[in-house]
């Protein structure tokens, strides 16, 4: 042990402290020499501070003063936000580097104090629309305001005001999540998760150009089509998630990100249910009268997507992995097929269909999985040689979350990609399809699905029944 860095040890008492707070280091100090010595000279283990519900506040108190000042990773606990007097964090708010708060611990502070500041994970206090006083208060708008450190920003159910403040080009990591109540009562829906303007939205993406990470949840897009505002460039995102965004269709197309490297949409009927019901009830109980976002009820399709993402300048080139669960309708799979085309990098695709797009079998120009299996003809074929390629040449792992597929469809796809690597022309033959995840138990004899097991590396059921029995 005596070998290992004390960095190491440093690091490892660390994720102790986080997880179960500064209780964790007392034991410690007595087990070795070694130990009690890292502890004692690593101030940044005292400057995780962690407010929950029950603790012993001299304790607390104690540990404060033995941060002095080091760096503070300050948290506060949903559950600890009304029993202790924050003016003691907020007097030390410039120390702070890393700060999971409420929104209002955070008023307490001042973003001047905050230049220090490296990750900030925020919470809203039900606060529908702030005071504008307070906000201005708060960012202090004035030229000599230093620059921020703030890289990493992720926040849940804050109004558009506080976001827009503390935004930058410096923003690498950038996460907003609405509400995540589910369809409530006809009266209750403006109350309970009210709707986003998606002119807010891009506001908020046109801030952060040189954003890496992008993930957007839970955000209801009511009123936003079409959206006639300019393009966002996000030349540097390399993730994208899109979990239950309503209209995720009109945020996609006027997003252009070229270092595109994974992309994740999650989307549900219910979801479309849902924006239906807030859409209805702003329309005829409000009496807003902004008319930044039209208030037009088509919808964008995805479609258009694939087509504003097949330009040069424009196409994901990069993209390895592509994630699309229940988002698609059957009219959309054939552009989906024809911009599938286009990234010869994608080495894993997972495609959840819900049973209306599957019922009554899929037609050869929108059957994914027979274009999975199957080589296409080129377009530039000029010579009238035939020329072909394959769709995803470079797929290692399918998966397929939709109870209506047939295993014989899978086994066409693992059998056409099961070229040993010592033979294949890697112009013309897909490499080896190595896993695959789909409800295999449904809809497939046991010979297929032995066949099939035979086929790949790795294959897990994703059935109902199955996944019980996992769990």
């Amino acid at each position: 042990m005596d070998d290992i860095p004390a960095e190491i040890f440093s690091r490892i008492f660390e994720i102790g402290v986080h997880q179960w707070g500064i209780g964790f280091l007392p034991p410690l100090c007595l087990t070795c020499r070694q130990w009690y010595s890292v502890i004692e000279t690593t101030p940044r283990l005292w400057g995780i501070l962690v407010l929950r519900k029950k603790m012993n506040f001299e304790t607390f108190h104690a540990q404060m003063r033995k941060a002095k000042a080091s760096p503070l990773s300050v948290t506060v606990m949903p559950n600890a936000t009304r029993c202790y007097p924050h003016s003691a964090l907020s007097n030390l708010a410039t120390s702070w580097v890393y700060a999971n708060i409420p929104l209002s611990v955070l008023k307490q502070t001042n973003w001047n104090d905050l230049s220090a500041l490296e990750t900030l994970v925020l919470r809203g206090d039900g606060e529908l629309v702030p005071d504008p006083e307070i906000v201005d208060s708060f960012f202090q708008n004035d030229t000599s305001r230093p620059k921020s450190a703030l890289r990493s920003l992720s926040v849940k159910d804050v109004p558009f005001p506080w976001i827009r403040g503390m935004l930058s080009s410096y923003i690498s990591h950038f996460q907003m999540t609405g509400r995540t109540q589910g369809i409530h009562p006809y009266w209750m829906v403006v109350r309970e998760r009210p709707c986003n303007r998606i002119s807010e939205t891009f506001g908020c993406l046109s801030l952060i150009p040189n954003v890496a990470i992008l993930s957007l949840a839970n955000l209801n897009h009511c009123r936003c089509h079409p959206y006639s505002g300019s393009l966002v460039h996000l030349d540097q995102l390399t993730v994208l998630e899109l979990n239950k965004v309503s209209n995720f269709s009109a945020i996609l197309s006027k997003i252009r990100a070229p270092a595109l490297q994974s992309l994740s949409i999650t989307s549900s009927p219910s979801d479309e249910l849902r924006t239906s019901y807030y859409y209805s009830y702003y329309n005829t109980y409000t009496s807003d009268n902004d008319t930044s976002d039209n208030d037009s009820a088509i919808k964008i399709p995805f479609s258009t997507v694939f087509a504003e993402w097949s330009h040069s300048g424009s196409l994901p080139s990069q993209l390895t992995d592509l994630e699309l669960n229940h988002c698609l309708t059957r009219a959309e799979l054939p552009y989906l097929i024809r911009w599938l085309r286009r990234l010869p990098r994608l080495s894993r695709f997972t495609i959840g269909l819900d049973s209306t797009v599957l019922d009554g079998g899929l037609t050869e120009d929108c059957d994914i999985f027979r274009a999975l299996s199957v080589p296409y003809r080129l377009n530039n074929d000029t010579e009238g040689q035939g020329s072909e390629a394959w769709l995803c040449p470079a797929l290692v792992q399918l998966c397929v979350e939709a109870q209506e597929v047939r295993v014989a469809d899978l086994l066409a796809i693992a059998q056409a990609r099961n070229v040993p690597s010592t033979t294949r022309d890697l112009q013309q033959t897909p490499g080896k399809l190595r896993c695959i995840y789909a409800a295999i138990c449904y809809n497939g004899s046991e010979k297929e699905v032995e066949e099939l097991r035979n086929l790949v590396e790795e294959m897990a059921c994703r059935c109902f029944g199955c996944q019980l029995t996992m769990a």
